[in-house]
């Protein structure tokens, strides 16, 4: 992290996550991020794939649900798409699959 410019957008993003599932009574852990460039002719951006996992809890399942039309702040990035690309079932847990695209705001 640059300190002149504070955290990435994934971290945003991550921290973003964090803070609408606590504000619906839930939580998850990442296991999985990456995170690469992307542009197109007229924005420029980065590409995130995410696997978290949580219990299969109600709060969590709503929360799930709801996400893709959540608006998330990431202060200096806007979220142009975000996708739940796949949801299983690992052991006692469920482990999720999301696929986010954020454009820088210029």
């Amino acid at each position: 992290m640059d300190p002149l410019r504070g955290p990435d957008v994934a971290t945003r993003l991550l921290r973003a996550l964090h803070a609408g599932a606590a504000a619906s009574g839930t939580a998850f852990e990442v296991t999985e991020t990456v995170s690469r460039p992307w542009a197109s002719a007229t924005f420029s951006g980065e590409q995130h794939h995410l696997v978290i996992q949580a219990d299969p809890i109600p709060g969590f399942r709503s929360w799930l649900a709801a996400l893709p039309d959540a608006e998330l702040p990431l202060r200096g990035h806007i979220l142009a798409d975000l996708a739940i690309d796949m949801v299983e079932q690992v052991g006692s847990r469920l482990r999720v699959t999301i696929a986010a695209l954020t454009l820088i705001d210029a």
